[in-house]
């Protein structure tokens, strides 16, 4: 059986033939063998880049990836791989939603803004933001 093209695995991976040659030359896909000049990749392919995929939807960065596929020992199941590398992300994913919990409130706040110009917003803005430098400062003392 002919191996794909990295046009069909493009289209079947719903990926652009670049981010394919992109993955093979960071080192997260293996490069296929070349048959009259072109590659020629085995259908197996497209069930590691779907990992790729998830991984990347998931926020996965490409070196999180790599520790994914690589910096395991081979005997390594999958579930234990992805407990550890998930484990690390959603560390992650908790502290920014943690952080868009502030920036939530914030907003919530400044819908309630009564000022009558924008001036007279900045400064509040700045006297709560001076209390506050205050405040912390008194707490650390």
């Amino acid at each position: 059986m002919p191996g794909l093209t990295i046009s069909e695995v493009a289209r079947r991976a719903g990926l652009r033939p670049s981010a394919i040659r992109y993955y093979e030359r960071i080192g997260i896909l293996e490069a296929p063998p070349r048959v009259a000049g072109r590659r020629s990749y085995d259908p197996g392919v497209l069930r590691w880049l779907a990992v790729i995929s998830r991984s990347r939807r998931l926020g996965f960065s490409l070196d999180r990836i790599r520790q994914l596929f690589f910096a395991f020992d081979a005997s390594v199941p999958a579930g234990p791989r992805w407990k550890a590398v998930a484990g690390a992300r959603l560390a992650e994913v908790n502290a920014l939603l943690a952080e868009l919990g502030g920036v939530r409130a914030q907003l919530e706040a400044q819908g309630q803004c009564d000022c009558a110009s924008l001036n007279e917003c900045g400064r509040c803005i700045v006297e709560k933001e001076q209390g506050a430098a205050v405040s912390q400062g008194l707490s650390k003392g």
